[in-house]
């Protein structure tokens, strides 16, 4: 299914601020912090923000 949205943890490398937004609906969105762009901590090989 080419519609189907899963959910992915985005975090500010800077602040450690974290969301969970829904891919590919939504946008990455910045910090509201800092302003600096979020990134995928799994994709990036990054801990996770949040313990398992």
């Amino acid at each position: 299914m080419k519609n189907k949205t899963e959910p992915v943890e985005v975090g500010c490398p800077k602040r450690k601020h974290a969301e969970i937004i829904y891919l590919p609906k939504e946008e990455v969105p910045r910090c509201p912090k800092c302003k600096t762009q979020m990134i995928n901590f799994r994709l990036t090989g990054l801990l996770p923000l949040t313990p398992s």
